[in-house]
């Protein structure tokens, strides 16, 4: 259960990433979850937990996350966990904030998006003020997160030019996420659309990130343009 494995993860890391070598580990969120929420799953992959389950239902940055992860192998099969996670000379501490020998810097730049979808539940006419919330997930100390501006009334072309940097330490249980939000003044901001990439998958230059809905369907000619930079940390 989540409770148990919020215990064993802060007092007995390393140990249950030696327990994983050999057997499998199903997690699941906790009962208490009435609103059907997420707990992220990249701690746990981290800790080579094989079986982690979510509320499916609920689009949010955990199953954005979930669905990125499988982008790697094409959606089919089974993903090998990353040499750390299987070496038997040295167990890995999650919990650890020391950087690898394939520790690098992410340098992301947000350029503009296109054709952005309108809230699920909104009203004819409405235009949506859009903004990219830009995350790295994985263990624990490898969570960071920033935001672009706020583009007033503008979902078919917005131009952002936000760049952000990202330090991470271990790229390959790491994930980039790109979430973009509708600000509502008023109310909780709207979720409009997602997608995430393992870091070690990322390449240099210029892509258009394609995004999906909250049914986890990619939109069509939607997107955002976006610059990845990569560097070695010294």
């Amino acid at each position: 259960s989540e409770k148990k494995f919020l215990k064993i993860a802060k007092h007995n890391g390393p140990d249950f990433v030696r327990y994983n070598h050999r057997q499998f580990s199903r997690m699941y969120p906790a009962g208490k979850r009435v609103n059907s929420s997420n707990y992220l799953p990249t701690r746990l992959w981290s800790m080579g937990c094989q079986i982690v389950a979510l509320n499916y239902q609920t689009a949010d940055t955990a199953m954005c996350l979930n669905e990125g992860k499988y982008q790697t192998n094409g959606r089919c099969g089974y993903l090998l966990k990353p040499k750390c996670l299987r070496s038997s000379k040295e167990y890995f501490d999650h919990n650890s904030t020391k950087p690898t020998a394939n520790a690098i810097t992410l340098t992301v730049q947000v350029i503009s998006g296109a054709r952005l979808p309108k809230p699920k539940q909104s009203q004819k006419g409405e235009v949506v003020d859009p903004y990219v919330r830009v995350e790295l997930h994985g263990p624990p100390g490898e969570v960071q997160h920033e935001r672009t501006s706020v583009i007033t009334d503008n979902g078919f072309n917005p131009v952002w030019g936000a760049k952000f940097m990202f330090t991470v330490n271990v790229p390959e249980l790491s994930m980039i996420s790109f979430m973009v939000y509708d600000e509502d003044r008023v109310s909780k901001d709207d979720f409009l659309a997602c997608n995430s990439y393992p870091v070690h998958e990322v390449q240099q230059g210029y892509h258009f990130v394609e995004l999906q809905n909250h049914r986890h369907e990619i939109i069509n000619q939607c997107g955002l343009f976006v610059h990845f930079q990569v560097t070695l940390k010294e």
